[in-house]
């Protein structure tokens, strides 16, 4: 039995009609970097024999790590292909306030292709437009389910399973 749920990207609607894709929060590394973030705090609090009661730097360092941890655990991504709207839309979620969507017209995807970085080992998912300009999106990240996903995207479009490229398409 997991403590947290799955940090896996995955096909959450697949039908004829709708595709919906979640990229869901980090909470491992959303978790160490709030630990971290309260370790900093801890240190910049606490009474030294100094003449400088509270260490900013740590302070700063620490609300930094702290806003970066809770930014992991709560942020999402959404990315929903839809045939009666003819669009791809991909959005992401922090804190409960949903970014400006990106739409892209299905007839403008040539395929979706997952993108790995040969020196982590990490993979994006990259979507191939028509123009054969590359539009990345995510980052790169340890997560598993980029393939599944982008087969899905496929499977959607009509087009073959993805091809898989070692080194980086977009920048």
């Amino acid at each position: 039995m997991a403590i947290l749920p799955s940090s896996a990207i995955q096909v959450v609607t697949q039908t004829s009609e709708r595709l919906e894709i979640l990229d869901p929060p980090r909470y491992l590394a959303g978790g160490v970097a709030v630990v971290v973030g309260v370790g900093l705090l801890w240190l910049g609090l606490r009474k030294r024999d100094t003449a400088v009661p509270i260490h900013w730097p740590y302070i700063v360092l620490a609300l930094a790590a702290i806003f970066v941890g809770l930014a992991l655990i709560t942020g999402r991504g959404y990315i929903v292909l839809s045939r009666s709207e003819g669009t791809l839309t991909i959005q992401k979620q922090y804190f409960g306030v949903y970014s400006f969507p990106v739409r892209i017209r299905l007839g403008d995807i040539r395929s979706a292709v997952v993108e790995s970085d040969s020196d982590t080992g990490h993979h994006k998912m990259i979507l191939v437009l028509r123009s054969g300009e590359p539009v990345s999106v995510g980052t790169y990240t340890g997560q598993a389910g980029h393939y599944a996903a982008a087969d899905a995207i496929n499977d959607f479009l009509g087009v073959p399973k993805a091809p898989q490229f070692p080194g980086p398409i977009a920048k």
